[in-house]
């Protein structure tokens, strides 16, 4: 990758290679960047994606948005979780959002809030995206 600038007033042009980017360490082997992302295949319920990221990254949700709309929290009113677990989270999505998601759209961005299970501390993890179509 490189980085181009180019001010034509001055006629000058520059290419630099980027810097890397500082890393964030989630746990002991495993640590990211901004450059990296989660990828989640295929629908599933909220209660799906709650469970795979509990299972593959022992990492326990604590809450999910979807841009401005709150999808999941864990202090939510037990009567709308029992609502939402069971739904597709795109249909959640379109819900909280009281509009559907268009029918031309590939992926969704998620930004979640985590805990480790092992020591239940927050950490900073990348934003997902999570892809509609297998």
């Amino acid at each position: 990758m490189k980085n181009g600038f180019v001010n034509l007033p001055l006629p000058f042009c520059a290419f630099s290679e980027p810097l890397k980017p500082p890393s964030t360490k989630v746990r002991e082997g495993w640590s990211w960047t901004l450059w990296d992302c989660f990828e989640v295949q295929g629908e599933m319920t909220l209660q799906e994606f709650i469970n795979h990221f509990k299972e593959k990254y022992q990492l326990e949700i604590t809450m999910v948005s979807c841009g401005v709309a709150m999808v999941y929290a864990f202090f939510m009113p037990k009567d709308k979780l029992a609502e939402r677990l069971p739904k597709k989270l795109s249909e959640v999505v379109s819900i909280v959002n009281k509009q559907a998601v268009p029918v031309n759209k590939t992926h969704l961005t998620l930004e979640i809030c985590v805990n480790r299970l092992e020591d239940d501390e927050e950490v900073d993890v990348p934003y997902i995206k999570y892809i509609l179509k297998k």
